[in-house]
């Protein structure tokens, strides 16, 4: 949550509460991981590499220029903060979050994998159709 704080002025009161919230929550917590989830869709983290113009500038201003650059409204980056929390919460065991740290690498790379090829719900029209789910 080393970029977190750095999001928090750049939109609006409900932005600045969800982000408060996440870095206020204790490591690991379903609000952080669901941060961090919406961040990395959006910024496509995972087709980040060394050499590319993003990671030249950094993790920071990467995350900072995706969230300026984010089209919706507020209330729309909570309806995709809330897609990853429930997304988070039906991957961990009610006995706690231990279990998803051991979990083999190859099931969490297998993971990366399928969730990479999903388009992120970025246009008016896919937000809107999840609204009315």
């Amino acid at each position: 949550m080393r970029a977190a704080p750095k999001l928090r002025d750049l939109r609006g009161s409900m932005w600045q509460e969800t982000v408060d919230q996440a870095c206020n929550s204790e490591d690991a917590s379903p609000e952080q991981l669901a941060l961090s989830l919406v961040m990395i869709r959006l910024a496509g983290c995972l087709t980040c590499h060394p050499d590319s113009f993003r990671a030249i500038r950094g993790c920071t201003i990467c995350a900072m220029t995706t969230i300026r650059r984010f089209r919706g409204e507020d209330e729309d980056l909570q309806i995709l903060i809330a897609g990853a929390r429930s997304e988070i919460l039906a991957g961990v065991p009610q006995e706690g979050r231990a279990r998803v740290v051991s979990k083999p690498k190859k099931t969490l790379n297998r993971h990366c994998e399928e969730r990479s090829d999903e388009a992120i719900p970025n246009t008016q029209e896919e937000i809107a159709s999840l609204r009315s789910q």
